[in-house]
Protein backbone atom coordinates (compact mmCIF):
# COMPACT_ATOMS: atom_id res chain seq x y z
CA UNK A 1 0.00 0.00 0.00
CA UNK A 2 0.89 3.35 -0.71
CA UNK A 3 0.66 5.43 2.01
CA UNK A 4 -2.43 7.20 0.35
CA UNK A 5 -4.07 4.20 0.16
CA UNK A 6 -3.19 3.31 3.74
CA UNK A 7 -4.27 6.29 5.26
CA UNK A 8 -7.87 6.02 2.75
CA UNK A 9 -8.42 2.56 4.27
CA UNK A 10 -8.03 3.89 7.87
CA UNK A 11 -10.60 6.84 7.19
CA UNK A 12 -13.08 4.30 4.66
CA UNK A 13 -13.04 1.61 7.36
CA UNK A 14 -12.61 3.71 10.72
CA UNK A 15 -10.02 1.52 11.59
CA UNK A 16 -8.41 3.25 14.79
CA UNK A 17 -5.14 4.96 13.71
CA UNK A 18 -1.75 4.76 15.63
CA UNK A 19 -1.57 7.73 18.42
CA UNK A 20 0.82 9.56 15.98
CA UNK A 21 -0.71 13.02 16.69
CA UNK A 22 -3.22 13.89 19.37
CA UNK A 23 -4.47 16.38 17.05
CA UNK A 24 -5.03 13.65 14.43
CA UNK A 25 -7.17 12.13 16.35
CA UNK A 26 -10.74 11.90 17.52
CA UNK A 27 -11.85 10.45 21.23
CA UNK A 28 -12.37 6.51 19.43
CA UNK A 29 -8.95 6.85 17.88
CA UNK A 30 -10.27 6.92 13.98
CA UNK A 31 -10.06 9.34 11.35
CA UNK A 32 -12.29 12.23 10.05
CA UNK A 33 -11.97 14.39 6.96
CA UNK A 34 -10.18 17.11 9.01
CA UNK A 35 -7.88 14.95 11.07
CA UNK A 36 -6.77 13.01 7.93
CA UNK A 37 -6.41 16.28 6.25
CA UNK A 38 -4.23 17.28 9.70
CA UNK A 39 -2.01 14.06 9.98
CA UNK A 40 -0.85 14.19 6.56
CA UNK A 41 -0.49 18.16 6.67
CA UNK A 42 1.76 17.69 9.73
CA UNK A 43 3.95 14.98 8.53
CA UNK A 44 4.42 16.63 5.20
CA UNK A 45 6.03 19.62 7.39
CA UNK A 46 7.45 17.53 9.53
CA UNK A 47 9.18 15.89 6.55
CA UNK A 48 10.36 18.88 4.07
CA UNK A 49 11.21 20.53 7.41
CA UNK A 50 14.18 17.50 8.22
CA UNK A 51 15.27 17.57 4.60
CA UNK A 52 15.57 20.96 4.65
CA UNK A 53 18.19 21.14 8.05
CA UNK A 54 20.18 17.89 6.87
CA UNK A 55 18.15 15.69 8.87
CA UNK A 56 16.84 13.43 6.78
CA UNK A 57 19.01 13.05 3.76
CA UNK A 58 17.47 10.32 2.37
CA UNK A 59 14.05 11.13 1.98
CA UNK A 60 13.94 11.96 -2.00
CA UNK A 61 12.61 15.45 -3.53
CA UNK A 62 10.28 13.54 -5.70
CA UNK A 63 8.88 11.48 -2.73
CA UNK A 64 7.70 15.02 -0.64
CA UNK A 65 6.02 16.69 -4.03
CA UNK A 66 3.80 13.11 -4.18
CA UNK A 67 3.39 13.22 -0.84
CA UNK A 68 -0.21 12.51 -0.14
CA UNK A 69 -2.40 16.08 0.44
CA UNK A 70 -6.33 15.72 1.33
CA UNK A 71 -8.45 18.87 1.17
CA UNK A 72 -9.39 21.01 3.94
CA UNK A 73 -13.00 19.91 4.61
CA UNK A 74 -15.78 22.65 4.03
CA UNK A 75 -16.67 23.74 7.39
CA UNK A 76 -20.38 22.17 8.44
CA UNK A 77 -23.19 25.37 8.36
CA UNK A 78 -24.09 26.88 11.53
CA UNK A 79 -27.60 25.62 13.23
CA UNK A 80 -29.73 27.93 11.45
CA UNK A 81 -32.82 29.06 14.07
CA UNK A 82 -36.22 27.60 14.11
CA UNK A 83 -39.00 29.36 12.09
CA UNK A 84 -41.02 31.46 13.98
CA UNK A 85 -44.00 29.06 12.94
CA UNK A 86 -41.98 25.44 13.73
CA UNK A 87 -41.39 27.50 17.05
CA UNK A 88 -44.93 28.27 17.62
CA UNK A 89 -46.18 24.28 16.92
CA UNK A 90 -43.07 23.04 18.68
CA UNK A 91 -44.79 24.98 22.31
CA UNK A 92 -48.06 25.26 21.82
CA UNK A 93 -49.90 24.08 24.63
CA UNK A 94 -52.21 21.70 23.07
CA UNK A 95 -48.91 19.82 21.22
CA UNK A 96 -47.38 19.58 24.14
CA UNK A 97 -49.86 17.50 25.58
CA UNK A 98 -49.14 14.96 22.80
CA UNK A 99 -45.80 14.97 23.63
CA UNK A 100 -47.03 13.93 27.49
CA UNK A 101 -49.10 11.22 25.55
CA UNK A 102 -45.46 9.99 24.40
CA UNK A 103 -44.22 9.95 27.92
CA UNK A 104 -45.77 6.46 29.23
CA UNK A 105 -43.08 6.68 32.20
CA UNK A 106 -43.86 10.16 32.80
CA UNK A 107 -40.80 11.30 33.42
CA UNK A 108 -41.27 14.60 32.15
CA UNK A 109 -40.50 14.75 28.66
CA UNK A 110 -42.84 17.75 27.91
CA UNK A 111 -40.72 19.76 30.81
CA UNK A 112 -37.29 18.83 29.73
CA UNK A 113 -38.22 20.18 26.31
CA UNK A 114 -39.64 23.59 27.18
CA UNK A 115 -36.94 24.10 29.35
CA UNK A 116 -34.99 23.45 25.87
CA UNK A 117 -37.03 25.55 23.89
CA UNK A 118 -36.98 28.85 26.28
CA UNK A 119 -33.76 28.57 28.21
CA UNK A 120 -31.29 27.57 24.96
CA UNK A 121 -27.95 25.35 25.78
CA UNK A 122 -27.25 22.18 25.15
CA UNK A 123 -30.31 19.36 25.69
CA UNK A 124 -27.75 16.94 27.36
CA UNK A 125 -27.38 20.31 30.24
CA UNK A 126 -31.57 20.03 30.59
CA UNK A 127 -31.32 16.30 30.81
CA UNK A 128 -28.32 16.32 33.56
CA UNK A 129 -30.21 19.44 35.82
CA UNK A 130 -29.97 18.34 39.49
CA UNK A 131 -33.18 18.02 41.85
CA UNK A 132 -32.13 21.77 43.36
CA UNK A 133 -31.25 23.44 40.31
CA UNK A 134 -34.08 26.34 40.56
CA UNK A 135 -34.84 28.89 43.11
CA UNK A 136 -35.31 32.67 43.36
CA UNK A 137 -32.88 35.28 43.41
CA UNK A 138 -34.26 38.25 45.56
CA UNK A 139 -38.22 37.91 46.11
CA UNK A 140 -38.95 38.41 42.65
CA UNK A 141 -36.29 36.39 39.95
CA UNK A 142 -36.69 32.90 39.46
CA UNK A 143 -32.81 31.73 38.70
CA UNK A 144 -32.30 28.36 36.74
CA UNK A 145 -28.57 26.93 37.59
CA UNK A 146 -27.23 24.01 35.31
CA UNK A 147 -23.07 22.83 34.47
CA UNK A 148 -22.28 24.02 31.10
CA UNK A 149 -20.48 21.01 30.68
CA UNK A 150 -18.90 21.65 27.50
CA UNK A 151 -16.63 24.40 28.87
CA UNK A 152 -16.63 23.24 32.32
CA UNK A 153 -18.26 25.60 33.80
CA UNK A 154 -20.10 24.20 36.76
CA UNK A 155 -23.42 25.88 38.38
CA UNK A 156 -23.98 28.56 36.45
CA UNK A 157 -27.07 30.48 36.94
CA UNK A 158 -29.19 32.52 34.26
CA UNK A 159 -32.37 34.01 34.95
CA UNK A 160 -35.42 31.23 34.20
CA UNK A 161 -38.60 32.03 32.51
CA UNK A 162 -41.37 32.29 35.15
CA UNK A 163 -43.85 29.94 33.04
CA UNK A 164 -40.95 27.21 33.20
CA UNK A 165 -40.34 28.22 36.73
CA UNK A 166 -43.41 26.97 37.30
CA UNK A 167 -43.15 24.12 35.23
CA UNK A 168 -39.77 22.99 36.84
CA UNK A 169 -41.61 23.53 40.56
CA UNK A 170 -44.25 20.46 39.79
CA UNK A 171 -41.85 18.54 38.22
CA UNK A 172 -39.85 19.51 41.44
CA UNK A 173 -42.44 17.78 43.47
CA UNK A 174 -42.64 15.18 41.65
CA UNK A 175 -39.60 14.13 41.60
CA UNK A 176 -38.95 14.40 45.56
CA UNK A 177 -42.39 12.61 46.09
CA UNK A 178 -40.32 9.52 43.95
CA UNK A 179 -37.40 9.94 46.45
CA UNK A 180 -39.29 10.09 49.99
CA UNK A 181 -41.35 6.87 48.54
CA UNK A 182 -38.24 4.97 47.32
CA UNK A 183 -35.84 6.06 50.54
CA UNK A 184 -39.04 6.26 52.79
CA UNK A 185 -37.52 3.80 55.24
CA UNK A 186 -34.18 5.86 55.31
CA UNK A 187 -36.04 8.62 56.27
CA UNK A 188 -38.38 7.14 58.38
CA UNK A 189 -35.41 5.89 60.49
CA UNK A 190 -33.99 9.50 60.62
CA UNK A 191 -35.11 12.46 63.23
CA UNK A 192 -36.18 16.01 61.39
CA UNK A 193 -32.90 17.37 61.19
CA UNK A 194 -31.46 14.05 59.44
CA UNK A 195 -34.28 14.00 57.25
CA UNK A 196 -33.34 18.04 56.03
CA UNK A 197 -29.74 16.89 55.72
CA UNK A 198 -30.35 14.00 53.46
CA UNK A 199 -33.14 16.25 51.08
CA UNK A 200 -30.64 19.06 50.69
CA UNK A 201 -27.99 16.77 49.56
CA UNK A 202 -30.91 15.04 47.31
CA UNK A 203 -30.80 18.60 45.72
CA UNK A 204 -27.08 19.14 45.39
CA UNK A 205 -26.73 14.94 43.88
CA UNK A 206 -30.08 13.90 42.62
CA UNK A 207 -31.38 14.35 38.64
CA UNK A 208 -34.41 16.73 38.39
CA UNK A 209 -35.42 13.91 35.88
CA UNK A 210 -35.06 10.42 36.81
CA UNK A 211 -34.96 7.64 34.47
CA UNK A 212 -37.51 5.34 34.37
CA UNK A 213 -35.42 2.31 33.48
CA UNK A 214 -33.04 0.47 35.24
CA UNK A 215 -33.00 2.61 37.47
CA UNK A 216 -34.25 1.85 40.79
CA UNK A 217 -32.81 3.89 43.02
CA UNK A 218 -33.29 7.00 40.96
CA UNK A 219 -29.87 8.20 40.86
CA UNK A 220 -29.78 8.38 36.74
CA UNK A 221 -30.96 11.05 34.55
CA UNK A 222 -33.17 10.34 31.29
CA UNK A 223 -30.72 9.55 28.94
CA UNK A 224 -30.57 11.30 26.00
CA UNK A 225 -31.68 8.22 23.54
CA UNK A 226 -34.96 7.82 25.38
CA UNK A 227 -35.82 11.85 25.43
CA UNK A 228 -34.62 11.94 21.45
CA UNK A 229 -36.07 8.61 20.30
CA UNK A 230 -40.02 10.00 22.27
CA UNK A 231 -39.56 13.72 21.16
CA UNK A 232 -38.00 12.76 17.28
CA UNK A 233 -41.62 10.73 16.79
CA UNK A 234 -43.34 13.92 18.19
CA UNK A 235 -42.16 16.36 16.19
CA UNK A 236 -43.05 14.19 12.92
CA UNK A 237 -46.29 13.41 13.87
CA UNK A 238 -46.86 17.51 13.97
CA UNK A 239 -45.59 17.59 10.16
CA UNK A 240 -42.25 18.95 10.52
CA UNK A 241 -38.76 17.61 9.68
CA UNK A 242 -35.51 18.32 10.09
CA UNK A 243 -35.11 19.84 13.20
CA UNK A 244 -32.58 19.11 15.74
CA UNK A 245 -33.13 20.73 19.97
CA UNK A 246 -29.53 22.18 18.88
CA UNK A 247 -31.44 24.94 16.57
CA UNK A 248 -32.73 26.66 19.90
CA UNK A 249 -28.88 28.15 20.77
CA UNK A 250 -28.89 29.60 16.92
Amino acid sequence: LTIKELVNLWFKEQIPVPPLIDEARKADGVLVERSRHVLMRNAHIVLAHSKERGRASTVPEDFLLRFPDFPVPARNPLPRPLSFGDYQLLVDPDNLRALDELDSAEVGLSDIWLVQAFQGGRISEVLNLRLGCIGMVGVAQPYLWRDISKINVVDYGIPCHVPVYERLLRRQAITKAKLRNRYRKRLAALDGSGRERLEAEWERTMPLFPGAHLNPDLTLEVSYTSFSNAWRKWFAGLGLSGITTHQTRA
